[in-house]
């Protein structure tokens, strides 16, 4: 891993650890490299653009790995482990309508992730 500039999501830090599986157990790798942002985006055109590996959820590079932009790395040692989606919002006694369909929208997105369906089967979530 020192040998690669790993891009960073600076805003989640479950995507700053890279955990991997050794002959000795698990290890756990803080990313650190020349560049770091504050949104997937970023760090997926960074990558795009060669300058570097990416750990990133299956819904930022499932595109780019079908069309063969980006390849997984380290396939045989990745740990995979669950990454937080959080949605915050003020609390009322009224909920606004928009809001509340927000939220019915994401329930309903990441309950059958349209990335993992489509015949495909479940991936693990990606290094790229």
């Amino acid at each position: 891993m020192k040998a690669h500039n790993c891009l960073v999501v600076s805003g989640s830090p479950a995507l700053r650890r890279w955990p991997f599986s050794s002959a000795r157990g698990p290890v756990v790798i803080e990313a650190a490299g020349t560049f770091t942002a504050n949104n997937a985006k970023s760090v997926l055109d960074m990558a795009l653009r060669g300058m570097g590996i990416a750990r990133l959820v299956d819904a930022v590079v499932d595109d780019p790995l079908r069309q063969g932009h980006l390849v997984k790395l380290f396939a045989d040692s990745h740990r995979v482990e669950p990454v937080s989606l959080v949605a915050l919002y003020p609390e009322s006694r009224r909920r606004l309508p928009k809001v509340s369909a927000f939220l019915d929208f994401l329930a309903a997105m990441f309950v059958d992730p349209p990335w993992r369906l489509a015949g495909r089967s479940r991936r693990e979530p990606s290094s790229a």
